[in-house]
């Protein structure tokens, strides 16, 4: 069956992401940028972030809610779990520029020249550093990891092996 769904607010709206029966956005109808959340099954919408800072770039995956944010002028990644209405902060570092959510791993970019990978756990077990990707051969071990399903943290002192990645 295939049906139409229009979402509308007084004001702009922008990047929309979708998981499962979820669809979340940034919009603009408070006076600044916070995030929603519409369920495509109860036909219900609720405002997932408010606060004074800039809301933006929201990704879902199965009941996790991640975006970036600034507050108290610092750019940060939080994330909001749907089942316990619960709200965290990842981290605030300022110096990254692209982040992304997979049911329990949040993963960014950052470091001295935006040369690292970092990663946690969405229960907020994270490593300093998962790759230093000044070696182009933890690039290939990252490859690895997402065509085998594989994660194993490493001390950001250690760079990843390919015998370190297979089970």
């Amino acid at each position: 069956e295939f049906r139409t769904i229009s979402i509308s607010s007084p004001s702009q709206i922008r990047n929309p992401h979708i998981s499962r029966s979820y669809i979340v956005w940034e919009d603009y109808r408070n006076g600044n940028m916070d995030i929603y959340l519409y369920d495509i099954t109860t036909g219900r919408e609720r405002q997932i972030s408010s606060n004074i800072g800039q809301d933006l770039s929201p990704r879902i995956s199965e009941n996790k809610v991640v975006w970036k944010s600034q507050r108290d002028g610092i750019w940060g990644i939080y994330l909001y779990n749907l089942e316990t209405e619960e709200e965290h902060s990842i981290t605030n570092i300022n110096s990254f520029t692209a982040f992304d959510v997979s049911s329990n791993f949040i993963v960014w970019d950052g470091g001295p020249s935006l040369s690292q990978i970092f990663l946690c756990s969405t229960n907020f077990s994270c490593p300093s550093s998962l790759f230093n990707l000044s070696n182009i051969y933890n690039l290939v071990c990252a490859i690895i990891i997402s065509l085998i399903g594989v994660i194993k943290f490493f001390p950001s002192t250690k760079y990843a092996q390919a015998s370190d990645l297979l089970p």
